[in-house]
């Protein structure tokens, strides 16, 4: 039987909230979906669902700067 594990966080960033969105005591929601690639990093990146550009765009640069522990099957990267 193999043993499954699934991609574990190692680097989370976290996004820059605008100044303009505090200062008007605004708040919004990115949902993306990704791929994360044998070596740990984000790709095919898409913004799923959004409620404003300036969030999702900064959302976006954040992720691309994360990195992560690859998924295993027993001891191969899937």
């Amino acid at each position: 039987m193999k043993t499954l594990s699934g991609p574990a966080p190692i680097i989370l960033m976290t996004p820059r909230y605008p100044d303009d969105f505090i200062e008007k005591n605004l708040s919004g929601r990115v949902e993306m979906a990704f791929t994360i690639d044998s070596d740990g990093k984000p790709t095919d990146i898409r913004v799923v669902n959004d409620a404003n550009a300036e969030l999702a765009q900064e959302a976006v640069h954040t992720l691309t700067r994360n990195m992560y522990s690859p998924a295993y099957a027993g001891q191969k990267v899937v």
